[in-house]
């Protein structure tokens, strides 16, 4: 499984984006709440504070970004490296615990982006990577979540990128802190069935990357009603780039 993993500075500055980015939407959505008679539409921008710290991030170590759109207004980044592609997406998430032998993607679109995405890992031998056992992958409300473009179709993705992972971020519902971290890699099966194989965790780096958290506005977050801070959990944190991976021994 090691030869899938990311390499450590990639993987601490991708904590450190998710940190530092949800960190900015705290001190945004304390300062909105205050401010604003109305303020739940920014249960929506969570994911975009975390896009764009993820992004600053990956510039400084020489991986580039552009815009891209998935659907008419959907916007996401796309990074870049030269050499061996990897696709990642980052997405909000919740690990259901169950009897499942692997995670299941929990969703009833057949068309959804992240099920046709999957089909990139289709030569991918997973009996080999195949790791820990967890529960369901849940992302509530994906059906609501755009598709892909035309422009996007599964061959040319394919020709584009090797792998293709989801790194999902979990925040503990009592304390509203990131309590975990961790990266997936999509199973398409039959009946547009996909299981989610566990990778890596990178629960490790939290509070290791030196992002300069604002403690105290995340802990004002926890003076919001769970229906107001997360809206339907379906959140447009949609990022992807390329990377040089090197092989772990």
């Amino acid at each position: 499984m090691s030869v899938y993993k990311l390499g450590e500075e990639l993987n601490l500055r991708l904590v450190r984006g998710i940190e530092q980015g949800y960190s900015d939407y705290a001190e945004v959505r304390k300062e909105k709440r205050e401010e604003l008679l109305v303020s739940g539409a920014y249960a929506w921008v969570k994911g975009n504070h975390i896009e764009h710290q993820v992004a600053k991030e990956l510039q400084e170590i020489g991986i580039e970004f552009k815009q891209e759109k998935a659907g008419y207004t959907w916007e996401y980044l796309s990074f870049k490296e030269p050499k061996e592609s990897n696709l990642i997406i980052i997405k909000n998430a919740n690990v259901i615990k169950g009897k499942s032998k692997e995670p299941v993607l929990d969703t009833s679109n057949t068309e959804n982006y992240l099920v046709r995405l999957s089909k990139i890992n289709s030569d991918i031998d997973f009996d080999e990577v195949r790791g820990t056992k967890q529960g369901t992958l849940q992302f509530p409300s994906l059906e609501m979540q755009p598709v892909l473009t035309e422009a996007k179709d599964i061959e040319e993705l394919q020709k584009q990128y090797k792998h293709f992972y989801i790194l999902t971020y979990m925040i503990d519902p009592a304390s509203r802190m990131l309590m975990s971290i961790d990266l997936w890699m999509p199973e398409y099966k039959k009946d547009s069935k996909v299981e989610m194989v566990k990778i890596d965790s990178l629960t490790e780096y939290l509070n290791h990357t030196g992002a300069h958290i604002n403690l105290e506005a995340i802990q004002e977050l926890v003076n919001i009603p769970e229906e107001e801070f997360s809206g339907t959990a379906s959140e447009f944190d949609f990022n992807s780039f390329e990377q040089e991976k090197e092989e772990d021994a």
